[in-house]
């Protein structure tokens, strides 16, 4: 499942574990699709780490332009 330009909350974290069928958070990765979502995906990262979730990862997409 993939989800966009969602808004860091904790009614918006809940709302993801409570519905996503992720039993297994070790794998989870959070992903800025470029570098002006990095703040959001961090923001994500860090309120899944602040419960208890501190193996969740971080990845940035990097986009080129070929010439």
């Amino acid at each position: 499942m993939t989800c966009d330009n969602l808004d860091i909350s904790v009614t918006g974290i809940e709302h993801i574990l409570d519905n996503l069928p992720v039993k297994d958070y070790d794998n989870c990765v959070i992903v800025s699709p470029d570098t002006h979502g990095i703040d959001r995906a961090k923001a994500f990262q860090t309120e899944f780490m602040r419960r208890g979730f501190y193996s969740i990862g971080f990845a940035i997409i990097v986009k080129q332009k070929s010439n």
